[in-house]
């Protein structure tokens, strides 16, 4: 599980993963949408820092994700609340 490697999510938010995997919230492919929900969900736990979460770029695609008519799932809504409630 992604969730038990610390060192996987120290990783992937040093390369420069999260503004990357951001946009891929709002994809037209659900599956991809639900890959990057549940990468997010995992760095949320642990290896995102609030810094760099809260960062213009990334803030606003997050909040693009949470208005009503995005073309997002719930499962995607879901994890962005989460990943938002894990780095308050």
């Amino acid at each position: 599980s992604l969730n038990e490697l610390y060192a996987f999510k120290n990783m992937f938010t040093a390369a420069g993963g999260v503004p990357v995997l951001l946009p891929l919230l709002t994809h037209p492919v659900r599956c991809v949408r639900l890959a990057a929900s549940c990468v997010l969900s995992c760095l949320s736990e642990g290896g995102l820092s609030r810094e760099l979460l809260c960062s213009q770029p990334c803030l606003d695609t997050l909040l693009r994700v949470l208005c009503p008519g995005a073309p997002v799932c719930h499962e995607t809504a879901v994890a962005v609340v989460y990943c938002l409630h894990n780095t308050a």
